[in-house]
């Protein structure tokens, strides 16, 4: 995925503060990414984020991503033990490439 200057200045910076604890830094920086740059992100290679929601239960959590992707309303699930699990997970693969997006069935 395309990121801004912007973006990667704030997770160096991140790096820079906690070097020590690579989990925390990871944690702080998924939640920077949600909270503030994938919407605008995203928006740059074609891809409109609609929303999101997060379901918790004892068993786990899930976060739905859903969005317009090349004209096509899509959904993106994922799953993890906590909200910051399902955010960092979400953080990792979106930068990597990685997140797969379903057709959104109830769109």
């Amino acid at each position: 995925m395309e990121t801004t200057q912007a973006y990667r200045n704030t997770m160096g910076a991140v790096a820079d503060l906690v070097p020590e604890d690579a989990h925390l830094c990871e944690v702080i920086q998924a939640y920077l990414w949600f909270g503030d740059y994938a919407w605008d992100i995203w928006r740059r290679v074609n891809v409109e984020l609609l929303g999101f929601s997060l379901r918790t239960r004892q068993s786990g959590t899930l976060l739905t991503i859903r969005a317009v992707v090349e004209g096509e309303r899509k959904v993106s699930f994922i799953s993890g033990v906590t909200v910051t699990d399902c955010l960092r997970i979400a953080h990792r693969q979106a930068v990597s490439d990685e997140l797969r997006w379903s057709p959104d069935k109830f769109a």
